[in-house]
């Protein structure tokens, strides 16, 4: 079907790029890489095609192939985080911890608050314990993005790391009520609980979930 689509629409770029992303899934990468660089040939900033390109090849362990196709992005798209953040992914898949937190930080100069850079180079802090550095990025993506979830659970994180659990709890109730949907804030609030042996605040929060969240592992 989506060759036919790609048949009826052979100047749409997302049609070539829908159909090589059909062709990857059925383990025809070779085949579906060619669509992708014909889609690149229609549109060379067809963004959705790139990133699929470059998610191809680090997938299929070809780190080479995935940094050239990161860097030719980034070429073509001068002013965007994405590529970097694609090259970020793959230099720390190879190890290159360097030149991934440089290629983060472009990432994060090009586009302030970006929650893939962001939240990168706050992993990069944490392990460095400089909790504090940590912070500030996950505090820039909500100054862009004030609802941004696992930036909020990840400032929860840190408040339990550096043996706040009381303020955890009291920012995980605060997300629970800006995201009353949400499963993880309540799951997380309801094991301080129990940890503390407080049932009946535990099973306050996990009671105000749906029958179907329940059920959920």
């Amino acid at each position: 079907l989506l060759a036919k689509v790609a048949a009826l629409q052979p100047d749409s770029a997302l049609a070539q790029t829908r159909l090589a992303a059909g062709l990857i899934a059925a383990g025809q990468g070779g085949v579906g890489v060619e669509h992708l660089r014909k889609a690149l040939e229609l549109d060379p900033r067809f963004t959705q095609a790139d990133v699929l390109l470059v998610m191809n090849h680090l997938q299929k362990r070809e780190f080479p192939q995935a940094i050239e196709a990161a860097q030719d992005f980034q070429r073509r798209n001068p002013e965007s985080a994405t590529p970097f953040n694609l090259l970020g992914r793959v230099y720390l898949a190879t190890n290159r911890t360097a030149e991934a937190r440089q290629a983060f930080v472009k990432a994060l100069e090009l586009e302030p608050g970006d929650p893939g850079a962001s939240q990168s180079l706050a992993a990069f802090a944490v392990q460095e314990k400089d909790y504090a550095g940590a912070r500030r990025y996950y505090e820039g993506v909500l100054a862009k993005h004030p609802d941004y979830l696992p930036a909020q659970m990840q400032l929860a994180a840190l408040d339990f790391t550096e043996g706040h659990a009381d303020a955890m709890a009291e920012r995980l109730k605060k997300i629970i009520a800006a995201h009353p949907d949400a499963v993880e804030p309540r799951l997380v609030l309801a094991r301080y609980h129990l940890e503390r042996r407080e049932v009946s605040e535990t099973l306050a929060v996990l009671n105000e979930l749906d029958e179907t969240q329940k059920k959920l592992p």
